[in-house]
């Protein structure tokens, strides 16, 4: 009897042993997995998801196959039973699946901030029948998603980008070419009243006035100061490269070629941002893109020198510049009445907190615009 016993322990531990092995070598096989975002680009606040799919491409069923992924802490699971948040955003699924099957599941996120993300560390987990032992697979996901700034009022840049746009049409109306028009745009106080165009108003039942071509090239070049500390002037930077971003969405639509210099470095690369000016409409998504992978700057010196370089640039013809900077950076402020003087019609926006004592600041140069940032 006791040998009886002993042969069938035996027998289950061979079992035991053989089915664990043929779950190691086979319950992966054919098993793969896809996790991407389900959109490309967004704006910082909006809402999306991202497809999890699970592909058994063998007619061997799997009861329990679990995918674990991680991504940014700011890109935040709206479904809490399966995510947790740490130092990242942690995502877990258990999938039943059968022979030659595919699942899909959605996971709505909330996209809190800008940036630049990716799925991590995507792992397949797989086990024998009793579940005593797992075995792993490592899967690749190239999605990325881009989180351009969040927005601003609208009316505050609409506003600062009349002032800039009445300043570069002032430049053109010196060197413009009366032969050539290049399209139609909605009317502006600043306009000429014979340059309305009264037969595509009719149609648009508003003001339609036809865009004089140019015999230069007038630009803007937002000039843009990231450098930042852990303290409240972080705040105020990412207000910052959220102004920038409005202004060139403003700037393109009006049909005036726009490009950004930051000491900002992209987090692909390391470089600190330079987009040549562009008018396109992809020229947007090209900036937005930029900024997005932007990275702030511990130096706060480094902006000031990149004024300075704009100052004894050899491009600074027919260019208008727009600084843009938390308050608080004085040697950001220092050099700009300079580059006003050199390249005429520059702007500069200051983003302040409502008690930064900003008067001296003012009497700097009639250029120079306060953006107040309200307490949280």
């Amino acid at each position: 009897m006791w040998m009886m016993m002993l042969e069938m322990l035996a027998a289950a531990g061979i079992a035991l042993w053989l089915q664990q092995k043929f779950f190691q070598i086979y319950s992966r096989r054919g098993l793969s997995a896809e996790v991407y975002f389900d959109e490309e680009e967004l704006n910082a606040g909006e809402k999306s998801t991202i497809s999890i799919i699970v592909t058994n491409r063998k007619n061997i069923p799997l009861s329990a196959v679990s995918l674990a992924f991680r991504v940014d802490k700011t890109i935040r699971c709206l479904e809490e039973e399966n995510s947790a948040v740490s130092d990242y955003t942690y995502r877990y699924d258990v999938f039943s699946i059968g022979g030659y099957e595919k699942v899909r599941r959605v996971a709505p996120i909330l996209c809190q901030k800008r940036g630049y993300y990716e799925i991590q560390d995507l792992e397949l987990s797989t086990s024998d029948l009793f579940y005593r032992k797992q075995f792993h697979k490592e899967c690749h996901s190239d999605s990325v998603l881009y989180v351009y700034p969040a927005a601003v009022p609208a009316e505050l840049s609409e506003k600062a980008a009349r002032k800039i746009y009445g300043e570069v049409t002032a430049r053109r109306f010196l060197v413009e070419d009366p032969y050539e028009f290049r399209g139609l745009r909605e009317y502006q106080p600043y306009d000429e009243m014979r340059y309305i165009n009264w037969k595509a108003s009719a149609r648009c039942t508003e003001l339609m006035v036809m865009q004089k071509g140019s015999m230069s090239d007038q630009k803007v070049v937002i000039l843009l100061n990231a450098a930042s500390d852990d303290g409240d002037n972080r705040i105020l930077v990412e207000k910052g490269i959220s102004i920038a971003y409005a202004l060139a969405e403003h700037l393109i639509r009006e049909g005036i070629q726009t490009g950004l210099i930051s000491n900002g470095r992209d987090r692909l690369d390391g470089k600190t941002i330079y987009l040549e000016a562009g008018a396109a409409r992809s020229h947007v998504e090209a900036i937005g893109r930029c900024l997005a992978r932007l990275t702030e700057t511990s130096d706060q010196t480094s902006f000031a020198s990149c004024i300075k370089e704009r100052i004894l640039s050899e491009e600074n013809q027919d260019t208008v510049y727009v600084v843009i900077s938390e308050v608080r950076n004085r040697n950001a402020v220092a050099d700009f009445p300079k580059l006003a003087e050199v390249c005429e019609g520059s702007q500069m926006i200051l983003v302040k907190r409502i008690d930064d004592k900003t008067e001296d600041l003012e009497q700097l140069s009639e250029n120079i615009m306060m953006w107040e940032v309200p307490y949280a």
